[in-house]
């Protein structure tokens, strides 16, 4: 699969459906390639939700075929995959609600009037809300670390640092320094894609939200990026130690409600509720953590520099 090809992400894109009700919307489904359906009991349907075994649960209601059909869909929080099952779901609905709208048009006098409009869904939304805004989003927070802790092990390596330490400004003036300038790229390049993305048609909903968590999460990895920087001294070694850190955080993102990537996306495409804002306060509470050691532990290794 590759990332620049939107049309082939949706093909290898595979998903299992609980259907629950007496039927219709499922056979529908079933002509879908990317979905398998199973027809089951609510009760075995929400077993296997819980268990993961499933990926969303479709319950259809109606008492008669000719009657008001009503669809209900649960899907997971905090799931990239979740964008990807609403936007096909959108689309089946419609295509769904214009066939039985079709079967039903030799009852109704009043003569229906189709306005023509592309009946597949934009091929670049799934993409592009799903991978492409979170990736470009997060990417700028990752390069600033790498930055960081490269400019602070040229800083040892040239013994610049030791000349610093004279100044005014003192150890943890200097730590303050060295992390301002890669910290802001990370909101910079944040702003800089929202603005591109909106030139390109993709609309990015709470921007606000979006640059706090990105600032959150780059003041995490370039505070820690510097202090790789000082404990390591040496620029290979402070990259790998940063980039198993960066694992680390991606890892541990994923034993919360919502990983980073998910936040992201949920909250590019309009998403702005507890979840969201619960990703958001975590991520501070972590980089306020990180930052408050970096005050403490790096002005002690900045003077024990030789």
């Amino acid at each position: 699969m590759s990332l620049y090809d939107p049309s082939q992400a949706e093909r290898v894109f595979d998903a299992r459906v609980a259907y629950v009700g007496p039927g219709g919307f499922d056979e529908h489904l079933r002509q879908t390639t990317n979905l398998r359906v199973t027809s089951i009991d609510p009760v075995r349907a929400k077993q296997l939700f819980d268990l993961g075994r499933v990926d969303a649960i479709i319950e259809e209601i109606y008492s008669d075929p000719s009657d008001t059909r009503e669809v209900n869909i649960l899907f997971p929080e905090g799931e990239l995959q979740t964008t990807l099952l609403v936007t096909l779901m959108k689309d089946h609905l419609k295509r769904y609600e214009q066939t039985l709208r079709e079967d039903r048009s030799g009852f109704i006098e009043t003569k229906l009037l189709y306005v023509e409009q592309d009946a597949q869904s934009n091929p670049y939304f799934s993409f592009a809300y799903a991978l492409l805004v979170p990736l470009l989003l997060i990417i700028p927070a990752f390069l600033a670390g790498a930055v960081a802790a490269d400019a602070m092990t040229q800083e040892v390596e040239t013994r610049t640092l030791e000349i610093l330490r004279s100044s005014p400004a003192g150890s943890r003036g200097i730590f303050l320094g060295k992390i301002l300038a890669p910290l802001s790229l990370g909101p910079i390049q944040g702003v800089v894609w929202i603005l591109l993305f909106g030139l390109n048609g993709i609309e990015i909903h709470n921007p606000v939200p979006i640059l706090v968590l990105i600032t959150g999460l780059t003041s995490m990895l370039v505070c820690a990026a510097v202090f790789f920087g000082l404990a390591l001294k040496k620029p290979g070694d402070a990259q790998v130690a940063y980039s198993l850190f960066v694992l680390l955080v991606l890892a541990a993102s994923y034993l919360t409600p919502q990983p980073i990537l998910a936040a992201l996306a949920r909250l590019s495409v309009g998403s702005l509720e507890a979840l969201e804002l619960g990703s958001i306060v975590q991520m501070l509470v972590a980089a306020a953590v990180v930052l408050a050691a970096g005050l403490a532990l790096a002005p002690r290794m900045i003077q024990r520099l030789q």
